[in-house]
């Protein structure tokens, strides 16, 4: 019995410290996870920014220059821009489609001129853009206002393309595009309403006192 009371007492120890531990363990495994995660995070941080300015140099080196030189062979021919899309399906509708000869005229002169191309070599920057590979909020400033123009001078040859059982080409520029594009209008009404505030402040309210009551 005496015997039993030792052994006892001695699993209950080797339990608690084993229990601690365990706990220590624990602690110790859930720090160095921790410390492995912002590791981790930074790094794709890095890899991330690192990316992102890799685009950045190849808009404005390579893209740029196209898109340029595309709006020079484009210059003086009949075509349609859109500045306001509304259309947010990028798909022909009642009001473009193929049945407007100008909308043909404006489509042939884009493709003779390069449009494809373009259009191709976009949808992998946006792709990048899209899945996380680079910073899309790093290029926001310094692209998204090309980037806009770009496509909405493009916009008829975008839903060419995407005419029929294409439908599902190019989404990652057109999603791209709406969330760019809100998000430059959203900065143009903030300018708006700081302009307007600021006129609002200096503006010197008067009153005329009623008589009878100075």
């Amino acid at each position: 019995m005496f015997l039993y009371q030792i052994l006892k007492e001695m699993l209950e120890n080797l339990y608690y410290i084993t229990s601690i531990g365990l706990f220590a363990g624990i602690v110790v495994a859930s720090r160095q996870l921790k410390i492995m995660k912002a590791d981790i995070q930074a790094k794709n941080k890095r890899a991330s920014v690192e990316k992102s300015i890799e685009y950045l140099h190849w808009f404005a080196t390579e893209f740029i220059p196209q898109f340029e030189d595309y709006q020079n062979k484009l210059s003086g021919k009949r075509i349609n821009i859109y500045p306001n899309i509304k259309n947010r399906a990028f798909t022909f509708n009642s009001e473009i489609n193929l049945k407007s000869p100008n909308v043909v005229e404006s489509i042939k002169h884009k493709n003779n001129c390069g449009a494809t191309t373009l259009i191709n070599q976009l949808e992998f920057f946006s792709a990048a853009m899209m899945s996380g590979l680079a910073d899309e909020e790093l290029a926001f400033n310094p692209l998204a206002d090309a980037f806009c123009r770009f496509v909405e001078l493009n916009y008829d040859v975008y839903c060419d393309a995407r005419n029929g059982v294409r439908e599902t080409l190019f989404t990652h520029t057109i999603e791209l595009y709406i969330m760019w594009k809100e998000r430059l209008e959203s900065l143009h009404l903030q300018k708006e309403k700081q302009v307007i505030e600021e006129k609002m402040s200096k503006i010197k309210h008067k009153s005329i006192k009623i008589l009878g009551n100075e």
